[in-house]
């Protein structure tokens, strides 16, 4: 608030005795701003530099895994006996047994509905096949 003056007006200001406190308000506004932006920039360099590090090595990531999943394939082809090897190979120790699965997998609908079928075609076509040689044999009287 100004001062009066002695002659009962306020006094006014000068030019010159402005006060340099908001000035000095909106840099260190701005000095901090400018540190936010900069720490914020330098965050988002450091993500892109670990983005691109991981794109590099996600092929080798990849190849990683393939490999692995060819070997437990190949594990677990070993581990089995077919009709093949005459039930002669011993079961393969590294694996446990309860862990092998114990019944097969269910069939679907259209697993069902196709089996179903094709046995109905061989029974027509075992008919037919019946019937054709019994017309060829010819009957005694």
């Amino acid at each position: 608030m100004p001062k009066p003056s002695p002659f009962g007006r306020p006094e006014k200001r000068r030019p010159g005795s402005f006060s340099r406190a908001p000035l000095d308000d909106d840099r260190s506004r701005l000095s901090k701003e400018e540190e936010a932006v900069r720490l914020k920039e330098l965050e988002l360099r450091k993500k892109a530099a670990e983005a691109q590090r991981r794109l590099t090595d996600l092929p080798l990531e990849i190849e990683k895994r393939k490999q692995e999943q060819r070997e437990m394939m190949i594990l677990r082809a070993k581990a089995t006996t077919t009709l093949a090897d005459g039930f002669i190979r011993p079961r393969d120790k590294r694996h446990d047994v309860a862990h092998a699965p114990s019944r097969q997998k269910r069939r679907t609908g259209s697993e069902k509905r196709s089996a179903r079928n094709q046995l109905l075609l061989l029974c027509v076509i075992l008919g037919a096949l019946l019937l054709i040689l019994w017309r060829t044999i010819p009957t005694t009287p």
